[in-house]
């Protein structure tokens, strides 16, 4: 459900939101109390094939008196001084569930229990690092969901006859240098990287999807820190994905182990 609500989610809003117009257009109509029946959001969504929830978000934008005001409205329709929109917000929360409130509800707490799973993994092993929330306090530019404060060093097998499979990869730390070095002498086939930040996706990535976020996320977190792993909790198309999006990270199911 999370791809096929993100993949929604990137379709609908391209065919109106580069045009002010289209959606001032909209708003009027919603407005027009001349004519004899006057259409609801999810009527005008209807009507001109947009995501009924991304248009009601806009409409109440454009009604409220503020941001703050709005975001309220859109939390709780109860706090809405207009009688029918508040109705509206309801019934569309209801309606929409590949980009209304439901969906983003299950996508944030499929995400968040991923984020615990591997926070535990990495405590486990007594791996050093700040969340995202104290990257944010500490007025972090960008924050993935974990920063290393000492990095990890990643080793896979490059002529292993199934790249894709994570039990070719294995973590060190990298006080253990002299380990590190005998395995690349043991294996002198082998491809080695510094990791110095994990994002985890508690979904599936098509090749749009990871591009996407490599453009929007991923890029930034390399500029700033270096190497970092990528996790989709539910697969991804590896070979599919251009190189270019694949530069600095690894991009697996799972973390890998320790060795």
């Amino acid at each position: 459900m999370a791809l096929v609500s993100y993949e929604f989610r990137r379709e609908y809003p391209n065919k109106y939101s580069n045009t002010k117009a289209n959606m001032q257009q909209i708003l009027h109509e919603w407005n027009d109390t001349a004519t004899t029946r006057t259409l609801s959001i999810l009527e005008l969504a209807q009507k001109y094939n947009v995501c009924a929830y991304s248009l009601m978000r806009y409409i109440v934008n454009q009604t409220s008196p503020n941001k703050d005001t709005a975001k309220l409205w859109l939390k709780n329709p109860n706090h809405c001084a207009n009688g029918r929109l508040a109705y509206e917000i309801m019934e569309i929360n209801l309606y929409d569930l590949m980009d209304g409130v439901f969906s983003q509800k299950i996508s944030l707490n499929v995400g968040m229990a991923f984020e615990m799973e591997i926070r535990d993994y990495l405590q486990q092993n007594q791996v050093s690092f700040l969340c995202e929330q104290q990257l944010r306090d500490r007025n972090y530019d960008v924050t993935p969901d974990f920063r290393l404060n000492l990095p990890l060093v990643l080793i896979r097998q490059s002529n292993s006859n199934n790249k894709d499979d994570d039990n070719n990869v294995r973590l060190f730390r990298i006080n253990k240098m002299d380990q590190i070095k005998q395995e690349l002498i043991d294996n002198n086939n082998e491809r080695i990287m510094l990791i110095t930040w994990i994002e985890c996706k508690a979904m599936f990535a098509s090749i749009d999807c990871h591009i996407d976020y490599y453009e929007r996320q991923y890029l930034s977190y390399i500029n700033r820190f270096g190497n970092g792993i990528v996790l989709y909790k539910h697969g991804f198309i590896d070979d599919a994905i251009p190189a270019e999006f694949t530069r600095n990270l690894i991009i697996m199911q799972q973390m890998p182990a320790f060795a």
